[in-house]
C-alpha cells in the first residue's frame, strides 16, 4: 500500500510541476507533501476501520452475554460478562465494579 501512496503522490506532484512549470526542488517538496498527506489520510481511514471492527466485536459480545443470561446459562454468562465488561478497559481486565455488575446480572436470573 505504501508504494501506491507514494506513486500517486509523485504523479500528482509531477502533474502540478508540469502544469505550472515549476522547478525540480519544488517537485520534490510537492511529492513529499502529497505523500505525507496521503499517508495521513490512509492512516485515519485504517484507524476508523479498526474502531468499527472493535465496535462490532463489542456488540457481538453484548448480544451473546444477554442471550446467555436469557438462557440462564450462568457459567457462559459469567465468562461472556467478563469479556464484555473488560473489552474497552486499557488492561483488558474487568474491574471490581464490572464483577459486581455481572454478579447482579447473574443474581437476576432464577
Amino acid at each position: 500500500m505504501h508504494i501506491i501512496i507514494w506513486t500517486v503522490a509523485i504523479v500528482g506532484a509531477l502533474i502540478i510541476t508540469i502544469k505550472f512549470d515549476l522547478d525540480k526542488p519544488t517537485f520534490i517538496v510537492l511529492g513529499l507533501i502529497f505523500g505525507a498527506l496521503m499517508k495521513f489520510i490512509h492512516k485515519k481511514h485504517e484507524d476508523a476501520k479498526a474502531i468499527e471492527k472493535m465496535d462490532r466485536i463489542y456488540d457481538e459480545l453484548e448480544r451473546a452475554y444477554k442471550k446467555a443470561l436469557q438462557n440462564r446459562d450462568k457459567p457462559l454468562a459469567l465468562e461472556l460478562g467478563r469479556q464484555y465488561y473488560s473489552f474497552y478497559r486499557p488492561d483488558g481486565k474487568s474491574t471490581l465494579y464490572d464483577e459486581q455488575a455481572i454478579a447482579n446480572d447473574l443474581a437476576s436470573i432464577h
